[in-house]
């Protein structure tokens, strides 16, 4: 079990470093205590939306049970990444619509946060 924190900066590695949240009664932290774990949430959705991309079975295919509701595949596109302007040009951000929901997205960038952290992501044989 992870404890996890979105960290919507582009750029940002999926798995980040860990920051220790426990300390004692004098404000010392607790070596072996609770970690928090910062997750690159824009790397992973760019990750998902470009593994979605793919259409021919075979190296970065994301395959789906048929039996999945269409309210699935709503939630897991509900953002879109759309241009900004930012201090100094213009910078990406990924923007939900109004209303809509996206529990099966954030899911899914936290389910690419474990694959990382069990090291999956650099697997090369076959499954």
């Amino acid at each position: 079990m992870f404890a996890v924190r979105g960290d919507p900066q582009p750029s940002k590695m999926v798995k980040s470093k860990a920051t220790v949240q426990d300390v004692n009664w004098g404000g010392k932290i607790i070596k072996k205590g609770v970690r928090l774990w910062y997750v690159g949430t824009d790397t992973a959705k760019d990750l998902i939306y470009g593994r979605l991309c793919v259409e021919k079975p075979g190296a970065g295919y994301v395959h789906f049970s048929k039996d999945l509701p269409h309210e699935f595949y709503t939630q897991l596109t509900a953002k879109a990444r759309v241009p900004q302007r930012v201090a100094g040009g213009e910078a990406y951000r990924w923007i939900k619509a109004p209303g809509a929901r996206n529990e099966v997205l954030d899911c899914t960038v936290y389910a690419v946060f474990c694959t990382h952290m069990l090291g999956l992501h650099l697997y090369t044989g076959k499954m």
